[in-house]
């Protein structure tokens, strides 16, 4: 089976901050791979969902200057985001492909 370089689509940015949790941020439409980077100085931790989706420190962390796929469900529409301490930006890239 080929796999297909991933192709990124689209990118929107979520602030994250200890207080951010409950802000949904809408994930761009066109692909359900998505890369996560985190640009901040500490780590944040984000959850895909709904318009209602939120984050706690206890979902899934991003390292500091660390980038990750992940292949959301297609009802996955959102993102929430929040950091234990301090803010982070984190961008958020949907596409095709691995």
């Amino acid at each position: 089976m080929d796999q297909q370089l991933f192709k990124a689509k689209t990118t929107v940015s979520a602030s994250a901050t200890t207080t951010s949790g409950s802000t949904a941020v809408a994930l761009p439409t066109a692909g359900i791979n998505i890369s996560c980077l985190n640009q901040g100085s500490v780590v944040a931790y984000f959850k895909f969902g709904t318009s209602t989706v939120t984050a706690a420190t206890t979902d899934t962390p991003l390292d500091i200057g660390v980038s990750r796929g992940f292949t959301r469900k297609t009802t996955d529409t959102h993102v929430a985001v929040i950091t234990a301490s301090g803010t982070a930006t984190v961008t958020f890239t949907s596409g095709v492909g691995v």
